[in-house]
């Protein structure tokens, strides 16, 4: 009886996949990135493949060790916080992100419904707050 079982080809979280890059990025490779932030590498391989989660504490530390940009130091956090969001939720943001697109190709789509634009704390532009 052959009790070999092949083994599946995983696939890296698109946080894995975050984290990698950065990694070599920066020219190190895992084993340098778990030294300096202080997990295992197996720890580390977990997060890659989604086994495990990025702890929510020690993300800001990972990434000042990785040395990220403030644009990419928020797509890093970012995509650590949906690992630990439920599959329902993540499903309802991927929609919405598909609708948001769809509205930004429409060029004429603000004109047409009379959408205002919005300034930076999120009012309505030319509104009387």
């Amino acid at each position: 009886m052959n009790t070999t079982r092949k083994r599946q080809k995983r696939e890296p979280t698109k946080f894995g996949e975050i984290l990698l890059r950065a990694i070599e990025r920066r020219k190190m490779n895992k084993t340098s990135f778990c030294s300096k932030v202080g997990v295992s590498t197996g720890f580390i391989s977990g997060v890659y493949y989604g086994d495990k989660k990025p702890p929510m504490q020690a993300v800001e530390m990972w990434a000042r060790a990785l040395k990220l940009c403030r644009d990419d130091r928020k797509l890093f956090v970012l995509e650590a916080a949906k690992t630990h969001a439920p599959q329902a939720l993540l499903d309802h943001v991927s929609l919405l992100e598909v609708k948001l697109e769809k509205l930004h190709q429409c060029s004429d789509y603000k004109k047409i419904n009379n959408i205002p634009s919005w300034d930076r704390e999120g009012m309505p532009r030319n509104s009387s707050r």
